[in-house]
């Protein structure tokens, strides 16, 4: 990585440790801001149909999503 970013090598690895990875369910702010977002795209017609975001999200079971 440090040679496409033109970075030192011990910069650019303090960077990476400091990197959050991993997947987290999404909250039902970020849903709403993807169905604004999706709404504009309908609206500006850069795609052809209305899109509900609801509708194309995986929802965790109740017992999955309080897991730590």
């Amino acid at each position: 990585m440090a040679p496409l970013l033109g970075l030192p090598a011990d910069v650019t690895l303090t960077s990476m440790k400091r990197q959050g990875f991993g997947a987290v369910f999404l909250t039902p702010e970020v849903v709403a801001a993807q169905q604004k977002i999706a709404d504009t795209f309908y609206q500006l017609k850069l795609i052809p149909k209305p899109l509900s975001i609801k509708d194309v999200i995986w929802t965790p079971p109740a017992a999955v999503a309080k897991a730590p």
